[in-house]
């Protein structure tokens, strides 16, 4: 183990079209203490040919057969030097002063397990995806149980945890890093983060209808395994309920992205069941959880997906909330409205502004919202 030298791992399995990134942003770091450790996962496209491209002597090459991702950062961590382990996906990219930052938060906080940044989300040709970030981590530890806030690619861990805890899970075909978090956290480890930004990830269009079966069940697996654990908290034990009634929102938001409409209903009964809460006062938390849902890339069209996902409740969300579908759709298409306008979109705040008015005409006594019509149509 070589003192402050950063391991940063790449699996690779067929990413001719973006390895090049990923290489380029380790090699572009302010901070040069580190090494690359590449570990082609059984490639049979000309990503083995593009990283023997490379002349760096930091950069390091291991082959194997394909074996899956986890197994491949396993490998990656076997034949890693360094006193910290960075990862990033080959899809991905780091800004050149992650490792700057989250090295010198490392070393002022020598008892930190984990540092974590936020990503910024970029599309298949590397421009930014709104300007959304990850968010970090807030609050108690076990509220990990509840979602993963971390981008594998935002982290840096030291290498004595790894240690302490072990591998990643390679029967998980999803949320390996979630489940890793996890069992830090439960181990004991101090995980923190920062508000910066430290990498790329990159969204592709394709990954909703892919990964949304294999996600949900991962998803399942991992609080299975949380909650056999012997050594976990009595607090975290408390929110069982809590947990697995998130994990069937997230599956609700994937079968509904994809118009499964009966696994989504079958999801968000369950979630309803474990969680009251979801359904009092009517139904304010599911209605600010849906909101959430059309942040994320996915929804191509959010107002769309909204209106998909209310119109298909199951009756037990359906008589609590479905009698004003047009208020919330409204209150929806405002928000974003403004949210648009702030950003300087102008045609897409007209837009929702004139969608909200359509949904409940009593928005045309806002003089925001007025001015917001107004004002976009003059620029048009």
């Amino acid at each position: 183990m070589i003192e402050n030298l950063v391991s940063v791992i790449i699996p690779a399995y067929n990413q001719a079209q973006y390895i090049n990134y990923a290489i380029d942003s380790v090699i572009a770091q302010s901070y040069n203490k580190w090494e690359c450790v590449i570990v082609d996962d059984g490639s049979t496209d000309t990503t083995r040919k593009i990283i023997h491209s490379y002349a760096h002597p930091g950069i390091k090459y291991v082959h194997q057969q394909n074996q899956g991702l986890s197994a491949a950062r396993n490998t990656g961590i076997a034949s890693a030097q360094g006193e910290f382990l960075s990862f990033l996906d080959s899809d991905d990219g780091f800004k050149p002063d992650n490792l700057m930052l989250l090295v010198s938060e490392m070393n002022n906080y020598p008892g930190l397990a984990l540092i974590a940044g936020r990503s910024i989300m970029i599309d298949d040709n590397n421009q930014l995806i709104d300007q959304k970030f990850k968010q970090g981590i807030s609050g108690e530890s076990y509220q990990l149980l509840f979602e993963n806030p971390i981008n594998i690619g935002n982290v840096l861990l030291r290498r004595s945890w790894q240690e302490k805890i072990g591998l990643f899970d390679t029967k998980l075909r999803s949320y390996e890093d979630w489940d890793y978090w996890l069992r830090l956290a439960i181990a004991g480890g101090k995980i923190a983060s920062i508000p910066e930004p430290v990498s790329y990830y990159r969204f592709h269009g394709d990954q909703m209808t892919r990964n949304a079966s294999q996600m949900t069940k991962a998803s399942f697996e991992v609080l299975t395994n949380v909650f056999v654990n012997p050594l976990l908290p009595a607090q975290w034990l408390q929110h069982k309920d809590t947990a697995y009634s998130h994990a069937h929102l997230r599956a609700a938001a994937n079968a509904y992205l994809i118009e499964d409409i009966i696994t989504a209903r079958e999801h968000l009964k369950e979630a309803s069941r474990l969680n009251p809460h979801l359904c009092e006062d009517g139904g304010k938390l599911f209605i600010q959880k849906t909101f959430g849902w059309t942040e994320i890339p996915k929804a191509k069209d959010p107002l769309q997906f909204l209106t998909t996902i209310y119109n298909n409740l199951p009756e037990v969300l359906d008589h609590e909330i479905g009698r004003k579908k047009n208020a919330i759709f409204a209150d929806f298409a405002i928000q974003k409205a403004f949210q648009y306008f702030q950003n300087q979109q102008y045609n897409q705040a007209g837009k929702f502004a004139r969608k909200g008015v359509q949904y409940d005409r009593k928005w045309l006594r806002n003089r925001g919202v007025l001015s917001i019509i107004v004002q976009t149509w003059i620029k048009k």
